[in-house]
């Protein structure tokens, strides 16, 4: 719920914060990727509608439509590589992307205006995020909000708008990659049922947690499904960027962890 909200909330990525999570809890990289595609298929919906409840509106559909197919392009490419690896060749590769992601991710920190448009018109840039984002996403589970709102922040996109753009752009990029990820054996259908409910849970079944669930549980619940359209007001982007950060370290750590002690990377290295 945390990570839906930060990704959909501030475009920071849920990828960014529940893989790495997955990754420490020993799951295949390419299992914990596939998995969170799933998710947001679903939760992207209601964020969309979380969305246009504000009144807020997304960018002119021709943006939406460059950026969707350049990110189809990207997560497709990325998901047939990962299934095609050794399973220490995907960690060593998930490794790397997660490090460049972490680079990508200083992007929207160094954008200080969060209202209004953010520079002329580029139609490269649009592609360019697209496709990189589709890319990041299908290699280390992360980084396509960011790199995506970033692309059209530079190409002239409202921040907010950039942000709507989001869940619209996820569904047909995300289904498919995640449909490459379940034919090569990595979908782990246990833990993308439990990620899903716990992303839409709020939205979904809001009016009757009460009776199902200890009502303080239930009212964090709808709390968190509500609060991604209102983060950019109330939270400092810094404070929900150290938490990503942290996530991805950990997740960069456990992943050498796991090269070193289980296959041996460094020793073949000579180190």
């Amino acid at each position: 719920m945390t990570a839906s909200a930060l990704d959909y909330g501030l475009g920071l990525g849920f990828g960014l914060i529940a893989t790495p999570m997955l990754v420490i809890l020993d799951l295949d990289p390419r299992q914990a990727i596939a998995v969170t595609l799933s998710a947001q298929v679903f939760s992207s919906l209601s964020a969309l509608y979380a969305w246009r409840s504000t009144g807020t509106e997304g960018p002119p559909k021709q943006i939406i439509i460059v950026l969707a197919i350049s990110a189809l392009a990207g997560v497709v490419w990325g998901s047939l590589l990962m299934s095609l690896l050794e399973e220490e060749e995907a960690l060593a590769l998930y490794t790397a992307a997660l490090v460049v992601v972490t680079a990508f991710f200083i992007v929207p920190m160094l954008d200080k205006s969060r209202e209004g448009a953010g520079g002329p018109s580029r139609p490269y840039v649009l592609v360019l995020g697209g496709f990189v984002g589709g890319l990041s996403k299908a290699l280390s589970g992360g980084g396509f909000s960011p790199i995506v709102v970033a692309a059209q922040r530079a190409s002239g996109i409202d921040y907010r708008a950039s942000l709507v753009a989001i869940p619209i752009i996820k569904p047909l990029a995300f289904i498919t990659a995640a449909a490459v990820y379940s034919w090569a054996g990595h979908m782990n259908l246990t833990t993308a049922a439990v990620l899903t409910a716990g992303s839409i849970l709020g939205s979904l079944l809001a009016p009757k947690l009460p009776g199902i669930m200890p009502i303080r549980w239930a009212q964090v619940l709808v709390v968190l499904a509500l609060l991604a359209p209102k983060l950019p007001g109330i939270m400092p982007i810094r404070w929900a960027q150290v938490l990503v950060v942290l996530a991805l370290a950990a997740a960069a750590l456990k992943a050498v962890y796991r090269l070193s002690s289980e296959y041996g990377v460094f020793s073949w290295l000579g180190l």
